[in-house]
């Protein structure tokens, strides 16, 4: 009777443990696909006469790619990123290199590039590791947030949720 009951008390205490676990990560994959909004930011581009914020991209979707020059992930992909803008036109690629202090400028000097010095943005976004890109819609909300290299395996992912939003901005 006794094995019984603590037999009983353990499968309870196992199917308690499961629930709030299940819980918990319901909670948080759910929290995750929610848009939330993107912080602004006001950071000074390459070239120092100029800043660029989030806020002058307020109406259009944007992507926003944190990278680093001693990135290797981040170097291939660039290359992705700027076939993706040859195709997409339309869609602002905001780069924005940080955790780099000892960045060499000379080589990124073609392309548009805002500089996180501090890291301060990057933190504000959440960014642990490079290269992360957010997707952004009109609104100003995230509804997409790739922690992995952007490579061809995820142009169809990224595509998708772009058109996704396109079609949530016309209306």
């Amino acid at each position: 009777m006794v094995k019984m009951m603590r037999t009983r008390g353990i499968k309870i205490c196992f199917s308690l443990l499961m629930l709030a676990i299940f819980v918990v990560c319901y909670w948080q994959l759910s929290s995750w696909s929610r848009p939330r909004p993107a912080p602004d930011f006001a950071l000074s581009t390459l070239h120092a006469e100029q800043k660029i914020t989030l806020r002058q991209y307020r109406g259009q979707s944007v992507l926003l790619n944190f990278f680093a020059t001693w990135c290797h992930n981040c170097r291939a992909e660039k290359k992705f990123l700027h076939a993706l803008q040859r195709e997409h036109a339309e869609l602002p690629v905001i780069s924005i290199l940080t955790f780099d202090a000892d960045a060499d400028l000379g080589e990124l000097q073609e392309q548009t590039i805002a500089i996180d010095r501090d890291g301060a943005v990057a933190r504000q976004y959440g960014v642990r590791w490079l290269p992360q890109t957010f997707l952004i819609d009109a609104d100003g909300r995230i509804v997409q947030h790739f922690t992995q290299p952007l490579n061809a395996s995820r142009y169809t992912v990224l595509t998708d949720r772009l058109a996704l939003v396109d079609k949530k901005s016309a209306h």
